[in-house]
């Protein structure tokens, strides 16, 4: 982990939201009489999203761990069924979800309004922030969000982020399927900030 935090200090980032809350969504009733007798748990989720849910080890050997991996992990473990995880994009998961190609999201997925008319949440089990990160030589630029206003700002697709960067006045939103990805445009001044989650934003590992 000490990688991700090292990789840190190359960007300033700026808290701008109140918490918000981290929960599991769940698919339809009935679901789980049908992860037992499937003797599987199919999890969704977006592994790029560290600590929570990322890959970890060495060509071959990689595997998708973090905090939420482990929830998953204990939650098979108590059904006594083996724990399938699947990634994939994250504003693929509540179609996936939808259409029981997966049993359960586990990906810092906020609840809202919309998303709780087709899917149910988990009680919150995880308080978070959103911060705006820029480049380390623009931070006395951009020490506002006001000073943000104009500017091609980057969100990953489908997520609470894209929402409130829409906040910043007339802003050019750039929407990504990946985090990774946002943080290479941020690096090649491709876009001048991105709206990320707090703790996801202190793990970032950059090129």
């Amino acid at each position: 982990m000490k990688k991700y935090i090292k990789g840190f200090i190359a960007f300033f980032v700026l808290i701008v939201m109140l918490f918000i809350p981290e929960h599991i969504a769940y698919a339809e009733d009935g679901a789980l009489e049908q992860v037992k007798e499937n003797g599987e748990l199919v999890i969704g989720t977006s592994a790029d999203f560290p600590p929570f849910e990322f890959y970890a080890g060495e060509g071959d050997e990689q595997e998708i761990v973090g905090m939420d991996i482990l929830i998953a992990e204990k939650i098979a473990d108590d059904l006594g069924v083996e724990l399938v995880i699947q990634d994939m994009g994250f504003d693929s998961l509540l179609p996936a979800l939808e259409s029981n190609k997966i049993d359960m999201i586990v990906a810092g997925m906020t609840p809202t309004e919309e998303r709780r008319k087709s899917v149910n949440f988990s009680d919150i089990y995880f308080q978070t922030f959103q911060n705006i990160m820029v480049r380390s030589g623009d931070k006395d630029i951009y020490d506002s969000i006001e000073a943000l206003a104009g500017q091609t700002i980057g969100v990953q697709s489908g997520t609470l982020q894209e929402e409130l960067a829409q906040q910043i006045p007339n802003a050019k939103i750039t929407k990504l399927e990946n985090i990774n990805d946002l943080i290479l445009s941020l690096e090649t001044n491709r876009i001048e900030a991105i709206v990320m989650q707090g703790p996801n934003a202190l793990c970032v590992k950059f090129m």
